[in-house]
């Protein structure tokens, strides 16, 4: 499934765009009469493949039981968590089911205003149909009116009048906030260790505002993921994590676990893969052997070896390759070994993505 969605003049607090993904997300037959807080008339269903994924439930009364109707419009402002909605998959390998939250970042105003416009898109190892997440993977939220940076940048935030990219497929989920940076969920390959520990081999990437390479720190502990924002985050642009793990040389179950560590013993981890670092050239424009200009494509990896665990690739699951950024426009089209790829902008920063949406 690929929509692209457009933002209206004035747009609504998250929970309702939140509540209009879900609906695709979940749906048999992907439509802009599923929209609520979107503008239908100016969204467009580019690929109306199923994404695949089953509803599972919400922390919100009204929308428990089913996927949320386009006719609940109440307002949820707890002040202690996000509210939070969830869909489940099927992994590609085994029984084993794969989740994903969806969650305001942002929330604990008397109001719907711009303060809470900001979404997360992260994993669980297991969500109940009334919204309880076990080992739910990173992301940055706050209760308070102070929106911190940390939030604005790896949150997506949903502005007036603005484009933005749902490609879903049962192996994952990517949301692009045209030109700015994207939130996604991915299945990758299986490994051994989660064949052992009947677990889902799952990534989770987080920096829907603000393509750039600053991890933030995360600690090993999945008792802090996911974690209120703090000044101390003021200086972070993307957050990342793997999820479902359990060190096999200890026995230590960990649930998620930073995929850019620093807190493990061993410096930063998966760079240049899963993430690059200043200045950005590692995938500059190449030639053919008869001087033909072409992209340069990585596949999308991790290894969270310092866990026991092999590398985990997403690419060869959810097909998608990482590129330079800003090599062309949202929509062009790449062929990657003989397969037609779409270019998405994700920013200027760190890289582009290439992606096929079913």
């Amino acid at each position: 499934m690929y929509v692209k969605l457009v933002t209206p003049s004035t747009a609504s607090a998250s929970q309702y765009f939140i509540r209009d993904i879900v609906r695709l997300l979940t749906a048999a037959t992907p439509a802009t009469s599923l929209l609520y807080a979107f503008n239908s008339a100016s969204s467009v269903v580019v690929d109306a493949t199923a994404a695949g994924w089953t509803y599972v439930g919400s922390t919100v009364t009204a929308d428990q039981g089913a996927a949320p109707s386009t006719s609940v419009s109440d307002y949820a402002t707890s002040s202690v968590a996000p509210s939070l909605w969830s869909c489940s998959a099927p992994c590609l390998e085994g029984s084993t089911l794969k989740y994903i939250t969806l969650s305001p970042a942002a929330q604990g105003f008397t109001t719907p205003s711009t303060t809470n416009q900001w979404m997360n898109l992260t994993g669980a190892r297991s969500v109940t149909s009334v919204g309880v997440a076990t080992n739910e993977g990173v992301k940055v939220y706050t209760t308070s009116s102070v929106a911190f940076t940390a939030v604005q940048v790896t949150a997506i935030q949903f502005t007036a009048s603005t484009t933005y990219h749902l490609i879903a497929t049962p192996r994952g989920i990517c949301i692009i906030n045209e030109g700015k940076g994207m939130q996604a969920v991915w299945e990758t390959s299986m490994t051994d260790p989660h064949r052992f520990y009947s677990t889902a081999p799952v990534v989770v990437w987080q920096n829907g505002n603000g393509n750039d390479a600053t991890n933030v720190k995360t600690t090993v502990l999945s008792s802090v993921i996911p974690q209120v924002a703090s000044s101390a985050q003021n200086g972070a642009t993307f957050s990342s994590c793997v999820m479902n793990i359990t060190d096999v040389n200890t026995g230590t179950v960990y649930g998620p676990v930073e995929a850019v560590a620093n807190s493990y013993g061993g410096g930063y981890s998966n760079a240049q893969n899963w993430w690059l670092s200043t200045p950005y050239v590692q995938r500059k424009n190449s030639i053919t052997s008869t001087g033909s200009p072409v992209y340069q494509v990585s596949p999308i990896y991790v290894q969270p070896g310092q866990f026991g665990y092999p590398t985990m690739y997403v690419t060869g699951v959810f097909n998608a390759y990482w590129t330079g950024p800003a090599l062309g426009n949202t929509g062009d089209t790449v062929l990657v070994n003989g397969n037609t790829y779409t270019y998405f902008n994700c920013g200027t920063a760190m890289w582009g993505i290439l992606m096929q949406t079913s």
